[in-house]
């Protein structure tokens, strides 16, 4: 150690203290555009007032919250039934990890509904999508669409091509409200963000160019009007 460095013992009461954080505390904040602290908690609150305990959530810088449960049941419910929503954008929610800071700490992964359109009634046999549907991300369950956990730290997935040359099929992945993503990096849009790939026209919303590939775009995944103007007048 250096001679400015103290060495800590932590008590029992401090083991005490991170087994009940692990078991207990989720840390969350909205991916999208600031939302008051009043309007996060009323509107989570609401969607979790049937659950039988209090609810303790209290801001803890840089826009993560820390929400407190009582029982593990209301935790391993919140997080079943992610996404969870906050003015029309995704609250992402992860467990409290003893390394966490809010002041270093990022969102890395999101979860949220995905899905696959015009698939061949071939494709939607369950086996095959179990096979399919994990490219994207970690699946998590199958219902109407396909809640995934996708992982920010890699480009975003968003075409598929299925069957083999010369009939291939190329389908176009929609996210559900992934409003605030840079579709090309996968990091959260803010101001000044400076997108590190290098695409000569980053109005699409592509990894990769694809050979032959229709002029395209899924209008629910453009961030704001002059995105949409950009692409429709290039389109």
């Amino acid at each position: 150690m250096e001679n400015n460095e103290t060495k800590v013992s932590t008590t029992e009461l401090a083991s005490t203290m991170q087994s009940h954080f692990e078991s207990l505390v989720l840390v969350g904040k909205v991916f999208g555009v600031p939302v008051p602290g009043k309007a996060i908690r009323n509107r989570l609150k609401s969607d979790w007032k049937h659950l039988q305990e209090d609810i303790s959530m209290d801001h803890i810088g840089k826009a993560w919250y820390k929400i407190e449960f009582y029982s593990e049941e209301g935790v391993d419910y919140v997080l079943k039934h992610r996404p969870w929503f906050v003015q029309g954008q995704i609250f992402a929610l992860q467990r409290w990890t003893p390394d966490f800071s809010p002041f270093h700490a990022i969102v890395e992964s999101i979860v949220c509904f995905v899905r696959i359109p015009f698939l061949s009634l071939h494709y939607k046999d369950p086996e095959v999508l179990s096979d399919m549907v994990p490219i994207l991300g970690t699946l998590i369950s199958i219902d109407q669409a396909y809640m995934v956990e996708v992982d920010l730290t890699k480009p975003l997935k968003r075409c598929l091509i299925l069957g083999d040359d010369p009939k291939e099929t190329r389908i176009y992945i929609n996210y559900e409200a992934l409003f605030a993503i840079c579709f090309y990096c996968s990091q959260k849009k803010e101001l000044g963000h400076v997108c590190p790939v290098k695409i000569s026209n980053k109005y699409y919303l592509q990894v990769e160019q694809l050979n032959n590939e229709p002029k395209f775009f899924p209008r629910d995944l453009v961030l704001d009007e002059d995105d949409q103007k950009n692409l429709q007048d290039d389109v």
